[in-house]
């Protein structure tokens, strides 16, 4: 479990952690009387500068990895509905009983595959979804072998290439889940936020409480936006599920006892 997976706990955390640090560096400034002189306040006016200008710089990095993920997760969302939705079609064209159980166990996949996307921090649930995935994955291959042994063609070609497809489009969809924002990131952003907090607090003459404020929550914020993204389990932005319900819908009224 990490941190990040809660974006809006990372939110408050990160807030009030920052804070101390500002609040950190306003008390060693009072305490020490060479924080006061004009020279030393200039340096470290500096180096907050610097340190500040990298942090935007990295944080504008990760923003776009993530936000470049996000669109790869919906992207293989889109492809892996428009897969099972092919390979629906072209079940009708092998050989019966082969047909018919093909497309009531791709209804029953795209059930679990809209189990496992609404199932966000439930891993239990995300687990059991994804089990029974494999399982009609496997059941789904056992027709298309069968079609291939009594009777091979093109349609048999056909719906083994898309099939293998839809099975492919799920282990991309849980790989794309798994890529994340590394720890070392988010370790490096975390030590760089804290330093120019401290300075902040260090060189903030005269001392104005909300714009003491004003680093630490614009940084918790670029931080919960992040974490948001690179989550497709919990926060306000989710990749949603709208094709595969949709594609849910379709196999529902195409269905011959639909009719």
């Amino acid at each position: 479990m990490r941190l990040s997976d809660y974006p809006l706990v990372l939110l408050v955390s990160t807030f009030l952690g920052l804070l101390a640090c500002v609040a950190s560096g306003v008390r060693l400034e009072r305490r020490s009387a060479k924080f006061h002189q004009a020279d030393y306040q200039k340096q470290l006016a500096k180096s907050r500068n610097e340190i500040a200008v990298l942090l935007s710089l990295l944080l504008g990095f990760s923003l776009g990895l993530v936000l470049s993920r996000y669109d790869v997760r919906h992207q293989l969302l889109v492809e892996e509905a428009d897969a099972i939705r092919t390979t629906s079609l072209r079940a009708e064209l092998l050989p019966e009983p082969g047909a018919s159980k093909a497309r009531v166990l791709l209804r029953q996949y795209t059930d679990a595959r809209l189990d496992y996307s609404r199932a966000e921090r439930d891993e239990e649930a995300r687990r059991a979804a994804l089990e029974q995935a494999t399982k009609i994955q496997r059941e789904l291959w056992q027709i298309a072998k069968s079609a291939v042994e009594q009777r091979p063609t093109l349609f048999t070609s056909l719906f083994i290439q898309e099939l293998n497809e839809t099975i492919d489009l799920n282990e991309r969809r849980l790989a794309a889940q798994q890529n994340r924002l590394p720890r070392a990131m988010w370790f490096v952003l975390l030590s760089l936020s804290a330093l120019t907090c401290l300075l902040v607090g260090l060189t903030q003459r005269p001392l104005v409480i909300p714009a003491l404020m004003v680093m630490p929550l614009m940084i918790s914020i670029v931080f919960a936006v992040i974490a948001d993204l690179d989550t497709s389990k919990s926060g306000l932005i989710n990749v949603g599920s709208g094709s595969l319900e949709r594609l849910r819908t379709d196999l529902d009224q195409s269905s011959p006892s639909s009719h």
